[in-house]
């Protein structure tokens, strides 16, 4: 739920402006980072940024701008080393290797930068390895991405990601690094989405719950095993390798795996409703917006002015953004979240609500709400500070 005098501020803004706003209490996100730092000095671990999460160059100073990112792609890694970052991992496999140039000149340019590349097919061996001949860079870091996912049976339980499956695939992967002269095998990258990304307490899926506990405490087990046999195959080098995997969701499951170095958080920091269904929730809630009444269809129902903004995903109600204020709202069945306008319900006996109010939502997933403003307003206390998005810079990222 919003903190209420955080929602007083918001309130007065938007009543000055009479825009719609994306709002970020500027308190809990920092609790938030807080406990993130805090856990990584007492388990030894890195934490590493996810900025698809938190799409904007100024909360992601709001960090440290010598924060560990993982970023989503080249043009963004360009975007970041120019405005100051120095530890990127492209975190996401190549789809093409023409933005390589323009992202290995800048990086050149840079002494102290440090940039990391996620690789899991020939392709991408022969696209880097080329691209830093062309550039004349002697040493490319590359990550190596297993496919972390539960096998079950005839089940591969989890979001389809590397082909490298097997023990067997991962050593004769590594075994052909040999020979691209110009990579540097650096770690591994392990991501477990069927604990990561599986609430197992939602309330939108009870009966699902218990499975999804259990399907995440065998995934943790059968991992655990998996990354001591990574860390073997790396051998002698394991010391010195990274080996990144975890998320918001298994947060602190993953602080006690021996096997991984570093845990991946983004989401967690803002905390939007999809990561309220956890049983092992660390977080609180920082991210919400507003939308304006435009419409009174009928008693016990309002029109708020667009509102379409359904998380990515398979097609679910835990994927719609969620009205929280005022409280009793509902999507109609018939309509849901809409592209323009928004109908909603409330429960009796209903608020009392007038053309111009505004009605408060906490989105699904956090960096996607952030594609759509401008910026973003931080509310900490007494200050109101406005905090530009990727979209606001100007920026759009395709790779």
């Amino acid at each position: 739920m919003i903190d209420q005098e955080v929602l007083v501020r918001a309130l007065k803004q938007l009543n000055e402006t009479g825009r719609p706003a994306l709002f970020l209490d500027g308190a809990r996100f920092l609790k938030n980072l807080s406990k993130v730092n805090q856990a990584a000095r007492d388990s030894g671990k890195i934490i590493r940024f996810a900025t698809k999460s938190l799409r904007s160059k100024d909360l992601l100073k709001k960090i440290d701008v010598n924060a560990p990112l993982f970023v989503t792609g080249p043009e963004e890694a360009v975007r970041l080393l120019e405005s100051g970052f120095r530890d990127i991992w492209v975190g996401y496999p190549l789809g093409a290797p023409q933005l390589l140039g323009p992202l290995f000149e800048l990086y050149k340019s840079i002494p102290n930068a440090l940039l990391r590349f996620t690789v899991d097919s020939p392709v991408h061996l022969q696209w880097l390895n080329e691209a830093a001949v062309r550039a004349q860079i002697p040493s490319v870091p590359i990550v190596v991405e297993v496919d972390a996912g539960l096998v079950w049976g005839p089940w591969h339980i989890g979001a389809k990601r590397s082909p490298l499956r097997s023990e067997a695939d991962v050593r004769a992967f590594v075994g052909s690094l040999s020979f691209y002269d110009r990579l540097r095998w650096d770690g591994f990258l392990s991501y477990e989405s069927q604990d990561a990304g599986l609430p197992d307490a939602s309330p939108f899926h009870r009966w699902r719950n218990p499975i999804a506990h259990f399907l995440k405490q065998r995934s943790r087990t059968r991992l655990r095993t998996f990354r001591q046999a990574l860390g073997a195959i790396a051998g002698a080098k394991s010391n010195t390798f990274l080996h990144n995997g975890g998320g918001s969701g298994n947060f602190r499951a993953a602080l006690t795996d021996p096997g991984l170095t570093e845990i991946t958080v983004g989401s967690g920091l803002t905390q939007p409703h999809l990561f309220d269904g956890y049983r092992e929730r660390s977080f609180e809630a920082a991210v919400f917006y507003a939308l304006p009444v435009s419409r009174i269809p009928a008693p016990g129902l309002v029109t708020v002015h667009r509102g379409g903004w359904v998380a990515s995903g398979a097609p679910c109600v835990d994927r719609l953004p969620q009205p929280v204020y005022p409280t009793g709202a509902h999507f109609l069945s018939d309509e849901g979240a809409g592209e323009i306008q928004t109908p909603l319900r409330f429960d009796a006996p209903a608020p009392s609500i007038q053309v111009g109010d505004w009605v408060f939502f906490r989105p699904a997933k956090s960096g996607e709400i952030f594609e759509i403003f401008p910026d973003i307003s931080w509310i900490e206390g007494e200050r109101l500070e406005t905090l530009r998005t990727y979209r606001g810079e100007g920026w759009s990222f395709l790779l």
